[in-house]
């Protein structure tokens, strides 16, 4: 090993100088404040949560409160109710006991008792309307709700008809289902007729020739059984109202008769009339959805469509299937205010439709272009009626303006009737009707009376009076021998104008004299006793007949249609479905339909069938 002295690896490793830091360990302090700031949102978020238990808590304490006090409203209504119930009974016991006292005195007052001082009395004095005369419209659901009825004017209810939620005459407004006053005040005091039963066919002097076929007509066997009084019958007609009031709506609630007495459907239901053996069935088969009140519907003569009339539009639809066909609307009306279609008819090919407005105008529209083919102007307010006559050359035209006019598709010219006669001051034509065979117009009007008219001559062939107020509804029967008519006063009549078309056409052929269209010599005739359809608890605004004579249908202000044995008068069933008045009804021509039109905003096609 040599001794000289060489250099040494240095086999240490070389340690790392630590550099100096300056204000203590960061990974600690950072880690400090994130705990804090967790800590920080934490105690927030419980702050919040016990907040929201505290609000929720007090909550319930109000929601437990209202639910107490709803229960405790509940109870209070239940107690009403049966309160209520228990007044109507009395009511109406009280009612049909007064009824049958006025019925059984009724023989005397008529004039025909043997008595000597009820010869001398004379026909009894009027009674005066209270009020003056106004511009009346026979739909008070479509009236603005800016028109409060004067207190004044409206009398007393009946005690079977007075309501604990309603106690005024109800009315309807769009979109509404409340039931409020009626502006125009419809229930107000009539003068009892000198007739037992109210009903006084008149008799005017004839018109001058006339080809109508109601000349040399006669009278076939009564298809109906409609009821033509003896001399026996006609001091008696107290009878057959009773008869006819044997079952009221109250007895037909239901939740009053038994299961096997009551039909369900979706929003709908049918209470048969116990007292009766059950004939027919009911079912929906369509809900048409309006934008507002459906013043009218009407089926077409081939059955296959369905019109109905609201604000501004007549829409179409297909009663197979449902589906709207199209919508018919004058865009040359002012789109300021109200615009009613009050009135629609098909002509007998199906091929036309007539509406009334209220804008006074009858408009033809062509259903294959969807255009309007013709406007007749003459009315100077609005049309409430129109009908086809069976030709399709006429067409009759109701309205407020105390006017019927029959109008003349081929020369573009109407005849004018005017209402002169009116007996009690209150005149227009509510409603209009063309008998089967074209030759006699029915008009139905505000003062309670039902006037037949020769379509041609525009003569006045009689008067059927009976109701005590006015008369919103009426039709022809298939065979042109009865009229059926519904009124404000609740009921509906079937009249037998038999014998007043015979003695009409005796009266032309033997006089061949002009017609007194002025009412100056119209006699009161007491020979027509109406059979009386009473069953609904407000006013009927519809009424009609089935194609083969069996039943009369009625729609009413107390949101019911009632189905009626047309040769007995019975009541077979109220149907309930819509939420307002059921304003018009028409009845399919082809038989087994039935369309309803309500201020419910809705209009619904049913089917009815033997059982």
């Amino acid at each position: 090993m040599s001794g000289s002295a060489g250099p040494m690896y240095n086999h240490r490793p070389m340690q790392p100088r630590a550099v100096p830091t300056q204000g203590g360990p960061p990974t600690r302090v950072s880690v400090l404040d994130s705990l804090d700031t967790i800590k920080k949102e934490y105690e927030q978020l419980h702050s919040e949560l016990n907040g929201v238990r505290n609000e929720r808590d007090d909550l319930e304490m109000k929601l437990a409160a209202q639910v107490a006090e709803l229960n405790s409203v509940r109870a209070a209504l239940c107690e009403l109710e049966l309160h209520n119930t228990a007044l109507r009974a009395q009511y109406e016991e009280e009612f049909q006991r007064l009824q049958s006292e006025v019925v059984q005195k009724m023989p005397a007052l008529s004039g025909r008792s043997p008595m000597p001082p009820l010869h001398t009395m004379g026909p009894s004095p009027r009674i005066p309307t209270s009020g003056t005369p106004s511009a009346y419209t026979p739909y008070p659901e479509l009236q603005s709700r800016s028109e409060p009825a004067p207190a004044e004017r409206l009398p007393p209810l009946s005690p079977s008809l007075i309501r604990v939620d309603n106690p005024k005459p109800p009315r309807m407004s769009d979109g509404e289902s409340d039931r409020l006053s009626d502006p125009r005040d419809p229930k107000r005091h009539r003068p009892r007729r000198d007739h037992p039963d109210g009903a006084t066919p008149m008799g005017s002097q004839s018109a001058g020739p006339s080809t109508c076929a109601t000349a040399t007509m006669p009278a076939p066997p009564n298809s109906l059984g409609l009821h033509r009084p003896t001399e026996r019958s006609a001091k008696a007609p107290g009878k057959r109202a009773q008869s006819a009031q044997r079952i009221s709506q109250e007895s037909l609630k239901l939740e009053a008769v038994p299961s096997e007495y009551k039909k369900e459907g979706g929003d709908w239901h049918v209470v048969y009339n116990p007292k009766v053996k059950k004939a027919l069935d009911i079912n929906l088969v369509h809900a048409f959805k309006h934008p507002t009140v459906v013043c009218c519907v009407q089926f077409s003569p081939d059955g296959r469509l369905l019109a109905t009339g609201c604000d501004r539009t007549t829409q179409l639809f297909d009663v197979q299937t449902g589906a709207k066909i199209c919508i018919l609307q004058d865009r040359n009306v002012p789109k300021k205010g109200d615009h009613y279609i009050r009135s629609v008819k098909f002509s007998p090919d199906s091929k036309l439709l007539a509406t009334g407005a209220e804008d006074h105008k009858l408009r033809i529209w062509d259903l294959s272009s969807r255009q309007i083919r013709h406007i007749f102007e003459g009315h100077t307010e609005e049309i409430y009626s129109v009908d086809f006559s069976s030709d399709a050359r006429y067409i009759v035209s109701g309205s407020a303006d105390k006017t019927l006019r029959i109008w003349d598709t081929q020369t573009n010219t109407a005849q004018q009737i005017n209402l002169s006669d009116s007996l009690e001051g209150e005149q227009g034509f509510t409603c209009v009707a063309i008998s089967p065979d074209s030759t006699l117009v029915a008009g139905g009007t505000l003062d309670t009376v039902v006037r037949i008219y020769d379509l041609t001559t525009c003569a006045l062939v009689g008067t059927l009076a009976g109701h005590s107020n006015s008369v919103y509804s009426v039709a022809f029967t298939p065979d042109g021998r009865g009229v059926i008519s519904g009124s404000l006063d609740m009921s509906v009549k079937l009249w037998d104008i038999s014998a007043m078309l015979s003695r009409y056409a005796e009266r032309k052929t033997r006089q061949n004299q002009r017609s007194n269209s002025s009412g100056k010599d119209i006699q009161y005739l007491p020979d027509i006793e109406p059979l009386p359809f009473i069953g609904h608890t407000d006013f009927v605004l519809s009424a009609s007949i089935t194609p083969d004579s069996r039943w009369i249908i009625s729609g009413s202000k107390d949101r019911s249609v009632g189905f009626w044995d047309a040769h007995s008068s019975d009541l077979q069933f109220i149907l309930n479905g819509h939420t307002n008045s059921v304003i018009s009804l028409h009845v399919n021509p082809l038989g087994g339909m039935l369309a309803t039109g309500s201020g419910d905003s809705s209009a619904r096609i049913w089917t009815y069938s033997s059982i």
